[in-house]
């Protein structure tokens, strides 16, 4: 009905236009004009009707997502947290569901480590692969950056040697005078409970600190890594397998291939810091 009144409304307009000219347009003319009009009419409802179901689609997908009440993150959202954690001072909370049903939050620090809200014993073992992957991300970040180059300033024409002869630069950084000071700034991200990857790097002598400075590249083979499973909680200390995915196929042409390692997270007043170790690249 919508439609045939908007073709007999475009009909009288033109028929008006028709009376009103100097009598140059064609039968054929206001024919074309009266249909164009109509089509656009029925184009115009048409889109309507799109739009309008497609808000409708857009807020049944918004209420069904609304009535969820476990928020699982994913290990790609983990990681770009984590990495947000470690390079500046904003405090990133994701909010999930315990295995009692009630809310658990985990939160990143400005330091890269993991605090949680409640006891991590408590939580599902979606929520403690999440935060253990935040974790691991940080902590490789956080042992590249130390043991590879340094993390400090430099005076490379200012250096001792150790036993074999290698050459350690004197850090010139305010602030860092000893092996202690060096280990306040890794243990951020890192528990003291396991041997330190800086003593191989860092040397201290006569209230100074001296870093090797070694250059390496990383493993071209390496893709990604990922926490796959909770293996065993303690009161402090909470062990994962982590696989981490190599792929060769671009360089020599073989086969990808994984690697499997154990990973564990030391709980320190309520922080989660790196302790079992392995750096994949």
């Amino acid at each position: 009905m919508k439609k045939y009144l908007a073709l007999l409304a475009a009909c009288v307009l033109v028929s008006a236009s028709a009376g009103c000219s100097s009598g140059n347009s064609s039968s054929g003319d206001s024919s074309q004009t009266a249909t164009d009009a109509a089509q656009t009419t029925s184009s115009g409802e048409d889109a309507t009707a799109q739009t309008t179901a497609a808000e409708e689609t857009s807020a049944a997908s918004t209420t069904a997502g609304s009535a969820q009440t476990t928020t699982a993150v994913s290990s790609s959202q983990t990681a770009a947290s984590s990495t947000s954690g470690v390079s500046g001072t904003e405090t990133t909370a994701v909010t999930t569901t315990a295995g009692n049903g009630e809310k658990a939050e985990f939160q990143y620090n400005s330091d890269g480590a993991v605090e949680f809200s409640g006891d991590p014993a408590d939580q599902n073992q979606d929520t403690l692969i999440a935060a253990a992957q935040a974790v691991y991300d940080a902590a490789c970040q956080q042992q590249y950056r130390f043991t590879v180059g340094s993390p400090y300033t430099l005076d490379h024409e200012t250096y001792i040697e150790n036993d074999m002869g290698w050459q350690f630069y004197l850090v010139t950084d305010e602030g860092i005078n000893s092996m202690a000071d060096v280990a306040a700034d890794y243990d951020k991200i890192f528990s003291s409970r396991y041997n330190s990857a800086i003593e191989e790097v860092f040397m201290e002598s006569d209230g100074k600190v001296y870093c090797l400075d070694g250059q390496r590249g990383a493993n071209i083979f390496y893709s990604y890594s990922q926490v796959v499973s909770v293996d065993k909680i303690t009161p402090d200390e909470i062990f994962f397998t982590v696989t981490s995915y190599y792929d060769p196929t671009d360089i020599n042409g073989e086969e990808p291939f994984t690697n499997d390692a154990q990973f564990s997270v030391v709980i320190e007043d309520g922080v989660w810091k790196a302790g079992e170790f392995l750096l994949p690249y």
